[in-house]
């Protein structure tokens, strides 16, 4: 009986002794990098061209059908204006547009400050009344006129 109590004893001492283990504690996070060091730097202005249209005329020759376009884009920005590409619209009293061709440029490159000429010879539409001249550079807005 005596071994009996005895191995009664010992079970409830090994059973009562089975506790699941506490977690670990979570794990702290790292320290936060050390702050960057600031340097002190000159922003540069972009130097941008700003295009304007300039005299523009129509000019009729023996043709009467035929009539060529021509005037000078101005860019008066302080930045070369690049790939210059020149547009005429040829609208009617209304505002409709009847063609819209390119233009020959003399040069696709304007330094600041200089103008370059823009010619087309086309068949005038019937109704047409005046033109919209459209210019564009790369890096630049369009202007027109």
């Amino acid at each position: 009986m005596r071994s009996q109590a005895f191995l009664s004893l010992v079970a409830s001492s090994l059973i009562g002794g089975c506790v699941a283990p506490a977690p670990p504690e979570p794990a702290l996070p790292p320290p936060p990098p050390p702050p960057k060091i600031l340097v002190e730097e000159e922003v540069r202005p972009v130097e941008r061209p700003e295009l304007a249209i300039l005299e523009v005329e129509e000019n009729r020759g023996s043709d009467p059908q035929m009539v060529e376009v021509v005037g000078r884009v101005l860019n008066r920005g302080p930045g070369r204006a690049r790939q210059l590409s020149v547009t005429v619209h040829v609208l009617d009293d209304q505002g409709n547009e009847l063609a819209s061709l390119p233009a020959q440029v003399d040069s696709d490159t304007i330094e600041p400050n200089a103008t370059v000429g823009f010619r087309l010879l086309l068949q005038r539409p019937a109704g047409a009344s005046r033109y919209e001249v459209v210019a564009v550079a790369r890096g630049q807005d369009e202007s027109t006129h």
